[in-house]
């Protein structure tokens, strides 16, 4: 994976990338657990946010609230998953992304939802991501700012 340098903080958690490498409070990720959080990013990341899926397609339309969406299918062979992504129909951003892997226990499915988009030098970030997990289990990091950082160190 190569997503490029980022660090976001939300509470007590934080998340950073080298671009190669992803650590959560401190301790590195690796497989699924990696992809995740790399998923995370993909929102404002650019061309790059997309490596390591197959195949892509548009599968057909659906509606999130009340925005209409054009969903893209693909498979990402590295963590035999699929992906499903929501791009919003008027502006092109993404809003959701759902990844399906599938395991010994059956399928695990986790869902990303982005939220009140930021611009920040040109570059639409959402402020709010919440992970959904299997069950009722969510994750919702709410950012109070975002600034683009050429700067970030590469020891993470």
């Amino acid at each position: 994976m190569d997503g490029g340098k980022f660090a976001v903080i939300s509470g007590d958690r934080k998340i950073q990338s080298n671009g190669k490498q992803y650590w959560y409070s401190g301790g590195e990720m690796m497989g699924e657990p990696a992809a995740m959080f790399e998923r995370i990013g993909r929102a404002w990341r650019g061309d790059s946010a997309f490596d390591g899926l197959e195949k892509p397609a548009v599968s057909g339309t659906d509606t999130i609230g009340k925005t209409n969406v054009i969903v893209v299918r693909a498979s990402r062979p590295a963590t035999t998953s699929t992906e499903e992504l929501y791009f919003d129909a008027k502006t092109g951003l993404l809003l959701r992304a759902v990844n399906m892997r599938r395991s010994t226990l059956g399928t695990v499915i986790s869902a990303y939802d982005y939220s009140d988009f930021k611009a920040v030098d040109g570059v639409k970030i959402p402020m709010k991501v919440v992970v959904s997990f299997g069950g009722d289990e969510k994750w919702t990091m709410a950012f109070k700012s975002a600034r683009a950082d050429a700067s970030l160190s590469d020891s993470l």
